[in-house]
């Protein structure tokens, strides 16, 4: 199944058929996260035209006839209990969690080209040293964790990683003591200038919240990095959070094209099916807004591209904000990229580009005015050279 197959399905029609009816239930404790599967499920039902969705709240689950009337079940859950429940009522069922359970088929993000991810940004930043910040005994938050490590260790980096098993998801949906005071403990261990991945943006969240108790400069000296892009919780912690958006959107679509398919051809659902959804990038917020480079009016220089990726920006501007001679900062540039300070600014606008491409809904010209070119021309031409195809032929993808 493609990303292609996923997003031509929204223009199918039911040709006479009576429409689905498929039951999308979650037990999930954050309002946001389904809510935005909720908005995904809507936007297919509307385009799609093939099926329609009903919410089944997690505490109605055991009441006679829940599910009369479905086809088939969408399951955001992890309850051992919930899942039997589920699989008793002998509807095709497709889950959007990683559950191990043979019987029941997966559409989930990918653990390892997420960690990954992770991984290779903070070493695109020059980051050092490195943590990740987890929880014990969840499938896929050991393979997470293990990708996250396991990219560092190719780069030739240790991960420190916190005791999982003293952070379970338990105490953390109650936002018991334990799990502060825990981080309280842990954080004074991790050297200066360290990046930490966070399992999701709650742990983030509470990591900033940590360190700031313990005058830890965040992000100076730790920098966060969470996952799943909750706004809310980005937004209100008490520093913005720098998080991975997992592409809720694709995974919400493929998972509800599988179960079409299961409900329209029975035998299919024999066949479980695993699907892992690639994140769709990056979202860089103040949490991680940091160089961790000598001598510190380099970091400086950097940041005022981050700054100003929606304009032209020169190596004499840098040098200027640096105040230093325009050949030290090159020579520096060089000796810490191994490129001159305009293709490093290139590099920069390149991947904004990029990541602007994947999220979809932009122009040629708009991806031109948000990266800071001067014309359409100019930036396709850029874009071009850059990464061997013209921004269109993304774009049309």
């Amino acid at each position: 199944m493609s990303n292609v197959d996923v997003i031509k399905g929204q223009n199918r029609r039911l040709d006479g058929r009576k429409a689905k009816t498929i039951a999308f239930v979650s037990e999930s404790i954050l309002p946001t996260q389904v809510g935005r599967m909720l908005d995904c499920a809507a936007a297919y039902a509307q385009g799609n035209r093939s099926c329609s969705i009903r919410l089944v709240l997690e505490k109605l689950l055991s009441r006679q006839g829940i599910f009369a009337g479905c086809d088939g079940i969408l399951a955001d859950v992890y309850k051992p209990a919930t899942i039997e429940l589920l699989k008793a009522t002998g509807l095709p069922i497709v889950a959007t969690t990683i559950l191990g359970d043979p019987d029941i088929a997966c559409v989930d993000f990918s653990p390892e080209a997420t960690g990954a991810m992770a991984a290779e940004w903070f070493l695109q930043r020059r980051f050092t040293s490195f943590a990740f910040c987890g929880t014990y005994g969840n499938l896929f938050y050991d393979r997470l964790g293990e990708a996250f490590s396991t990219t560092l260790r190719n780069a030739g980096f240790d991960c420190i990683t916190c005791d999982r098993k003293k952070i379970n998801e338990t105490a953390l949906r109650t936002r018991a003591v334990s799990v502060p005071s825990y981080l309280d403990k842990w954080i004074p261990t991790l050297p200066p200038r360290t990046a930490v991945f966070c399992i999701h943006d709650r742990r983030a969240s509470l990591v900033i919240e940590s360190c700031l108790r313990l005058g830890r400069a965040v992000p100076g000296d730790i920098a966060v990095m969470g996952r799943h892009n909750d706004v809310a919780i980005c937004a209100c912690s008490p520093m913005a959070i720098t998080s991975i958006d997992p592409n809720f959107r694709l995974q919400t679509y493929t998972a509800l094209q599988l179960l079409e398919e299961m409900i329209d051809n029975p035998d299919s659902a024999k066949e479980k099916k695993s699907i892992l959804i690639p994140p769709l990038g990056v979202v860089e917020r103040e949490s991680t807004n940091v160089y961790p480079v000598d001598p510190p009016w380099l970091a400086k220089a950097l940041s005022l591209v981050d700054d100003n990726i929606n304009r032209r920006v020169t190596l004499e501007d840098l040098a200027a904000a640096a105040n230093i001679s325009q050949s030290a900062l090159q020579n520096a540039i060089h000796k810490t990229f191994g490129m001159s300070a305009n293709k490093y600014i290139l590099s920069v606008k390149m991947r904004e580009a990029k990541r602007l491409v994947d999220l979809g809904g932009y122009s040629v010209k708009e991806l031109a005015a948000r990266t800071g070119f001067s014309t359409q021309s100019y930036f396709t031409r850029a874009y071009t050279a850059y990464y061997g195809h013209p921004p269109s032929a993304d774009l049309q993808k």
